[in-house]
């Protein structure tokens, strides 16, 4: 009797292995990240003013690796399409990057760097998205920034950072292109703002 029941249960496992192999594949999704422009990177003065960049908000909708889009009150993720890690920390190396590259007078302190630092930036993403409300999708940005003395001086700088830069056609590879020239825009504005004091 145990005898019988020990190669029907090698061929039901066998069988199920080869169900296993013939069901559909999912199609991988295609992975992006942010392009910036060629610059050089510019040594920063001795004297660089520090700056610590706190943690940056993001919406919640938009924070992770899929690529979001509104349309009205709809919002959907694009099928198939990721960001090759989440959108918060692609934003944050392209911000750092920035600052390496177009900085000036200030210097970004690196994540963990035990050093004083004279400003803390903070950094809020509130829009970031491909919006459908026109002729042809848009990608906007919304950042607002607030700019504050490390050691609880007091007096704030605040700004809102924003870029609408439209997609050459409705299709990933047209629209990921603008995501990238609207987080320079972005970036460029904001460590221009930052440096200028």
């Amino acid at each position: 009797m145990r005898t019988a029941r020990a190669p029907s249960a090698i061929v039901l496992a066998l069988a199920l292995a080869g169900c296993v192999s013939l069901l559909p594949k999912s199609k991988p999704a295609q992975l992006y990240r942010f392009e910036l422009p060629p610059s050089a990177s510019v040594a920063p003065a001795p004297t660089a003013t520090t700056i610590l960049l706190g943690d940056i908000g993001f919406t919640p909708a938009s924070e992770g690796d899929q690529i979001l889009t509104v349309r009205g009150d709809e919002a959907a993720y694009i099928a198939a399409a990721r960001w090759v890690s989440p959108a918060r920390r692609l934003f944050e190396a392209a911000i750092r990057d920035a600052f390496a590259r177009d900085g000036g007078n200030v210097r970004l302190l690196a994540q963990g760097e035990l050093a004083p630092a004279a400003f803390v930036l903070k950094l809020d993403v509130r829009r970031f998205e491909v919006d459908y409300a026109g002729d042809e999708p848009t990608v906007r940005i919304d950042v607002f920034a607030a700019l504050s003395a490390a050691r609880g001086a007091p007096g704030e700088r605040t700004r809102t950072f924003s870029a609408a830069v439209p997609a050459s056609a409705n299709r990933v590879s047209a629209i990921v292109p603008a995501f990238d020239a609207a987080v320079a825009h972005v970036a460029g504005d904001l460590t221009a703002w930052v440096a200028a004091g």
